[in-house]
């Protein structure tokens, strides 16, 4: 009585009050987070197994990691004198980038989060004996996070053109040390390992 759901609800779904939110609260619900001045914020769907089985929240950051697939074109404009133009087909090399997975961004802040289903929490679980198994949702996390207008620009392209996850970052993470990886790199300075 009085509330509206604040997210969509699916056929079937088990309806828990907290999925229902006051009226007058709908339109006007406040970022939890506040925005740091000068960045935007941009909205990323993506899948729960994406964004740790859907368990992030507003406040958290993340790093984000992108994988551009192969591809081949040709390249047929040159520089000359500074300017850019087109070569002739006689001319026209063709180029093939092969497919690789890097860092995009690092400690990127999460502003809000919405689930289509709202996993069980850790602190749902009992904490004695063996470690439980965390439910989490198998359907679409959207998330809202603040970028500058730069990094907005980049997380959009990589959006339309790569395939994206997202790690949860502490502020002690270190940044360095991460590098373009391809299938010609992925297997460097690993060393079989014995499991005593």
């Amino acid at each position: 009585a009085g509330k509206v759901a604040a997210t969509d609800l699916l056929a079937g779904e088990q309806l828990v009050g907290a999925r229902f939110i006051e009226v007058g609260d709908f339109d006007s619900r406040p970022s939890t987070v506040d925005v740091p001045e000068g960045m935007v914020e941009i909205t990323i769907p993506t899948a729960a197994d994406r964004v740790l089985g859907g368990l992030i929240t507003p406040g958290e950051r993340v790093m984000v990691i992108a994988t551009f697939p192969a591809e081949t074109y040709d390249e047929n404009q040159g520089i000359v004198g500074g300017e850019t133009i087109v070569l002739p087909d006689a001319v026209t090399e063709v180029v093939s980038v092969p497919a690789q997975t890097h860092v995009l961004m690092h400690k990127v802040l999460i502003t809000e989060v919405q689930v289509d289903t709202l996993p069980i929490s850790r602190d749902e679980l009992t904490t004695s004996g063996p470690a439980q198994p965390i439910l989490s949702s198998s359907q679409q996390v959207v998330m809202t996070v603040a970028l500058t207008p730069p990094e907005a620009e980049r997380l959009v392209y990589a959006m339309e053109f790569a395939s994206l996850w997202f790690a949860a970052e502490d502020a002690d993470v270190p940044e360095a040390g991460t590098g373009f990886q391809s299938r010609a790199t992925v297997f460097d300075d690993t060393e079989p390992s014995l499991v005593q």
